[in-house]
């Protein structure tokens, strides 16, 4: 069976507060509790932009936001919660806001013995990529072929 038992999964810590992170593209990413309510949020700054730019990345998920499909994939692809522009004495920086994913795929591999994923698992989070890529590809028409990610508006 390609299921994944929820008991084969290592415990998931909760998000570190305001542990920042340099990621991909130079970008940082905060993890802050909200001040509304009990839930976490991680805050992605981009590097500056020339003025007049548009948030490509905010778009795209903007536009997943409004796709209605009962997919299995859409599960598996990460929702923005908010995205602003902010102001720095490198010039202005886009800031998405979404709910903190977890660990990488990378850290989870090195929770398992040998540093390897138990056969299960690793079908379980392949399918979970592939259902992803599918939606995104049939369903919302999104395709990330490299920088920047485009989409077909149907």
């Amino acid at each position: 069976s390609s299921d994944v038992c929820s008991s084969d999964l290592p415990p998931r810590a909760p998000p570190r507060p305001l542990a920042p992170h340099r990621g991909h593209g130079m970008d940082d990413l905060l993890t802050s509790p909200s001040h509304s309510s009990d839930s976490f949020y991680t805050l992605k700054i981009g590097i500056s932009h020339p003025p007049g730019g548009r948030n490509r990345e905010a778009d795209i998920y903007t536009h997943l936001q409004t796709v209605s499909s009962q997919h299995e994939g859409r599960g598996y692809v990460r929702r923005l919660h908010e995205a602003f522009e902010l102001e720095g004495p490198d010039g202005k920086h886009w800031c998405l806001v979404h709910p903190p994913l977890g660990v990488s795929v990378q850290e989870w591999q090195e929770s398992f013995e040998g540093r390897r994923y138990p056969v299960g698992v690793l079908k379980g989070l392949v399918r979970s990529l592939l259902l992803a890529l599918e939606f995104l590809h049939e369903e919302a028409g999104v395709i990330h072929t490299g920088t920047p990610p485009i989409y077909n508006n149907k």
